[in-house]
């Protein structure tokens, strides 16, 4: 059904979305770089949110209001709030994702810290997998920030992902944001160190990291991990530690 809703979708190019309620969760694209398609389901396990999105730009970030005491808990973990949310993405840019990292924050330019209760359902022992369309190994990481990083796959342009995964939090907040992070990795093979910028990346606001190689893409060559500094965002210097819990 999930492989069906992204054919159906990744010829869709709206001219422009508003913010989407259902079950008393707004869904917004109000900070640019991505636009809502559509928004359906409850949050549970059996139905979650599904968010379509076609994505243009390099650091889109999600907005959520209303996830609160009176949206509750509808996945059966231990937080206060909880849900389930399938993201399907299509990639409207101009090059190819070889990686795509997603970051909870509670502030547009900061990232999520220990004491806040915001996670990706931390903790819970029962949770099911977090996995992708595309992307065959999935990371993620709890401290000292919130993260999933999916790599070991492909999306091309004009072609969709979905992505499966589960917000929680202890303590209600007037909005979370969800940071997405399309990236591209460059390697340079033959020369044994890190290529340039790719004219794509040029023309984006992003900012490169050496890349560790462990566990980002497979094989650990030399190459380019690519964070965006688009609209005041604060990268994070380096890939995320080893250690995370890996899928």
């Amino acid at each position: 059904m999930a492989l069906l809703a992204l054919a159906l979708f990744a010829g869709v190019r709206p001219a422009g979305a508003a913010p989407v309620t259902v079950e008393g969760i707004t869904f917004s694209d109000e900070r640019g770089d991505f636009k809502i398609l559509k928004v359906t389901g409850t949050g549970t396990l059996s139905d979650p949110f599904i968010v379509v999105e076609e994505v243009t730009g390099g650091a889109p970030i999600l907005v959520i209001r209303g996830f609160d005491e009176n949206f509750g808990n509808r996945i059966g973990s231990q937080h206060v709030m909880g849900m389930a949310i399938t993201k399907m993405v299509i990639n409207h840019t101009d090059a190819s994702w070889n990686e795509y990292r997603l970051e909870l924050r509670t502030t547009p330019d900061s990232p999520s810290t220990y004491g806040d209760g915001l996670s990706f359902a931390q903790g819970w022992t029962k949770k099911p997998a977090v996995v992708s369309s595309n992307f065959r190994h999935v990371q993620e990481t709890d401290e000292p920030y919130d993260a999933i990083d999916f790599d070991q796959g492909k999306v091309e342009p004009d072609k969709a992902v979905s992505f499966d995964f589960f917000i929680t939090d202890m303590t209600p907040k007037p909005e979370i944001f969800l940071l997405q992070e399309p990236v591209r990795s460059v390697a340079c093979a033959s020369c044994g160190r890190t290529t340039g910028p790719t004219d794509w990346m040029a023309r984006s606001s992003f900012s490169p990291a050496p890349s560790t190689g462990a566990g980002r893409g497979g094989g650990g060559a030399a190459g380019l991990v690519v964070w965006s500094t688009a609209r005041g965002i604060t990268p994070h210097p380096s890939p995320p530690q080893q250690g995370g819990r890996g899928l």
